[in-house]
């Protein structure tokens, strides 16, 4: 059984360890969706909380930028999944997918003597600052794995502490 919230949030599992939401492609849902998010990883050390809060938010914001093309008729569908010993995500946008090889718009692609370059490739493509959720994940998240057409992905990372459900 599913039902609305805010911001047109659709809410389709409301479980402690399974939160399950559909989200318009629009912008001003993520912070909303991140703050209620965080709530969940309050016996997290805050340093992981907020590096994960991070990677969350860039891979959201990919999702409803470039899967959504910012079109709140459009929704990206959004798990979080709470383990005794992990945390995972899972954001499903409904675009076509993306060739890894063919972003130039993203912080991984700066070839190595120009750490800004995909900075003004976003600004020629009229896109928001940013960039760098997938380096940022790379850096921060324990497993990120994408299904083959790679609208879909799911983030994991590890904890130490027993969780607090």
């Amino acid at each position: 059984m599913s039902r609305e919230i805010g911001c047109q949030i659709e809410v389709i599992s409301d479980r402690p360890d399974w939160i399950e939401l559909r989200v318009p492609c629009d912008l001003n849902a993520v912070e909303p969706i991140q703050k209620f998010l965080s709530h969940l990883h309050e016996h997290i050390p805050i340093e992981t909380r907020e590096s994960v809060g991070a990677v969350f938010r860039e891979l959201l914001n990919n999702a409803i930028e470039h899967g959504g093309k910012c079109d709140p008729s459009k929704r990206v569908e959004i798990k979080f999944i709470h383990l005794k010993r992990a945390i995972l995500y899972s954001i499903k946008d409904p675009g076509e997918g993306f060739n890894i090889e063919e972003i130039e718009h993203a912080a991984f692609a700066n070839p190595p003597d120009q750490p800004t370059k995909h900075m003004e490739k976003r600004q020629q493509l009229g896109l928001r600052p940013g960039g760098f959720g997938i380096m940022l994940a790379s850096q921060v998240i324990d497993e990120l794995v994408y299904n083959e057409k790679r609208n879909e992905l799911i983030f994991v990372k590890y904890i130490d502490e027993q969780p607090q459900i």
